[in-house]
């Protein structure tokens, strides 16, 4: 069997499956349709000329799941972190690596930018997430809840990704 990946997108949300051919285009309309269900009543949706109940396998292999949302996450930082119940520091970096990722819409950033967004919540900023910034996102990568790039850069996990848009979504 050939085994094919494919990324699903929905606006901001973003899930990448890997598997064989004939069990893999099952997965992502179901995935698909849960992503869709996500998508508040108040947002304006533009679907394919395809239905979303059977997607044709072409636009699938593109890349493509031919929906998207005409209006970003408008949230800040410190309401993340509030409604994520961060209780430690390695929490509140996670929480703005959510900001950064929904909210600016970066689906990589440096360790200037993680650290400039906790600042944003000076409610829960401490001069100690800036001197552990180093090993608290070498922790997160280690527990898979970052992806460390090679050229220093961060992005969120497949599975921090997916927890975080429920929690976005609760929020709306």
């Amino acid at each position: 069997m050939t085994k094919r990946r494919v990324k699903l997108k929905l606006g901001l949300a973003e899930v990448e499956i890997e598997g064989d051919q004939d069990e893999l285009h099952e997965e992502a309309l179901d995935i698909l349709n849960r992503m869709v269900k996500l998508v508040p009543s108040d947002h304006t949706v533009e679907a394919a000329p395809q239905s979303i109940e059977r997607q044709d396998a072409r636009v699938l292999e593109d890349n493509s799941a031919g929906v998207t949302t005409t209006r970003a996450y408008d949230f800040s930082v410190e309401t993340l972190i509030t409604h994520m119940r961060c209780e430690s520091a390695a929490d509140v970096i996670e929480a703005a690596c959510t900001y950064l990722h929904f909210v600016e819409e970066k689906p990589e950033f440096g360790r200037s930018g993680i650290l400039e967004a906790t600042k944003l919540a000076t409610a829960y900023y401490k001069e100690t997430i800036r001197t552990n910034l180093t090993h608290t996102l070498k922790s997160l990568v280690k527990s898979g809840k970052l992806l460390g790039r090679s050229s220093g850069k961060y992005a969120l996990s497949m599975d921090t990704r997916n927890k975080a848009l429920k929690n976005l979504a609760e929020l709306r």
